[in-house]
């Protein structure tokens, strides 16, 4: 019985790390690119979060912001993205937290969105 909860913890940690790993990573290409950084929290079962990934998160504006900022996804449920979303105090999903190269926290648009709202939001 030890040896499967042992698995599942190190699974665990081994996902915490790559995301942080992620975020990290992001904030170094922002530094050197002097970008800002967007921190895409969503989760599987969140229907939102699969709507804007499908509806809002696409086209040219999408890419447009591709190209200019550094995008993070954050699954709100693993590990270290549940450290992120308690530390940044994100309390719906979908949550988009822009920061700058610093990693300061710019602003953040919350909640599922209209495409033309949400853009304009970002900008």
């Amino acid at each position: 019985m030890k040896k499967p909860l042992f698995l599942l913890l190190a699974l665990t940690a081994s996902t915490a790390n790559a995301q942080t790993e992620q975020l990290d990573a992001a904030l170094a290409q922002a530094k050197q690119r002097h970008a800002p950084v967007l921190v895409d929290f969503h989760a599987p079962w969140c229907y939102s979060c699969y709507y804007m990934k499908k509806n809002v998160l696409t086209g040219p504006e999408w890419t447009a912001v591709e190209r200019k900022t550094i995008v993070v996804e954050m699954d709100a449920d693993a590990p270290e993205g549940a450290h992120w979303r308690d530390q940044w105090k994100i309390n719906a999903l979908p949550s988009y937290v822009v920061l700058n190269e610093q990693g300061q926290e710019l602003g953040r648009i919350t909640a599922e969105q209209k495409r033309g709202d949400f853009y304009r939001m970002l900008a």
